[in-house]
C-alpha cells in the first residue's frame, strides 16, 4: 500500500480497497490498529480548544471540556461500530452484496478518518477556518463511504449504490450534528 494508493481511495474503488477486504481483518485487529488511536484525536484536540482558544466558543468557556472530551471518545467508538451495523443493513436491503460485518466494519472504520484528522484544524482559533476544513473532510469521508461500498459489492450498480451511500451518509450526518450540537451545548 503505497501513499499515493491510499490518497486515491476516495476516488477509486479499486485503490486499497480491495487489498483491506483481502487482507481478511478481523474487527478487533481493525478496532485497535486504526479506530481506537484515530478516536483519541478529535477528544484531545477538543480538550485543547476549550481550555486554551478562549475566544473561539465564547459562549460555551464555562464547559467541563474534561467530561466532554471524555464522552466524545466512547461516542465516537460506539458510532463506528453502528455504522457498522448500518453499512451491512443498507447493502443487504438494497440487495447489493451479502456483506459480512467484517467488511462493512472497515468501511465504517475508513470513513471517518478524514473527520478524525480534520480535529487537528482545532489548534488554530478560527471559526471559519475550522469550519471549512470539517466541510472538506466531511466530503471527503462520503466519498470513501461511496467507494468503500461499490468495492464491497458483487453488483456494480451505479445508482443503487449511490442510493444506498446516500441513506448511509444521511444517519451518518444525522449522529454527526448531534453530536457536534451536544458538544457545543
Amino acid at each position: 500500500m503505497s501513499m499515493i494508493s491510499i490518497v486515491r481511495m476516495p476516488f477509486s474503488r479499486s485503490a486499497v480497497w480491495p487489498d483491506l477486504f483481502r487482507q481478511g481483518s478481523t474487527t478487533r485487529h481493525v478496532f485497535w490498529a486504526l479506530v481506537l488511536p484515530m478516536s483519541v484525536l478529535p477528544p484531545a484536540m477538543l480538550l485543547l480548544a476549550g481550555r486554551y482558544h478562549q475566544g473561539f466558543w465564547p459562549y460555551v468557556n464555562d464547559k467541563p471540556w474534561a467530561l466532554t472530551a471524555a464522552v466524545l471518545f466512547f461516542v465516537e467508538l460506539l458510532s463506528v461500530f453502528f455504522m457498522g451495523w448500518l453499512v451491512r443493513q443498507v447493502v443487504h436491503s438494497f440487495s447489493l452484496h451479502d456483506m459480512g460485518y467484517s467488511r462493512a466494519y472497515t468501511i465504517a472504520a475508513v470513513a471517518p478518518v478524514p473527520l478524525w484528522l480534520s480535529s487537528v484544524a482545532l489548534a488554530v482559533d478560527s471559526f471559519a477556518f475550522n469550519t471549512v476544513v470539517c466541510a472538506i473532510a466531511f466530503c471527503i469521508s462520503c466519498a470513501l463511504i461511496y467507494q468503500g461500498i461499490r468495492a464491497a459489492c458483487s453488483r456494480q450498480e451505479t445508482v443503487v449504490t449511490a442510493s444506498a451511500t446516500h441513506v448511509v451518509i444521511g444517519a451518518g450526518l444525522a449522529l454527526w450534528i448531534i453530536l457536534l450540537l451536544w458538544v457545543v451545548a
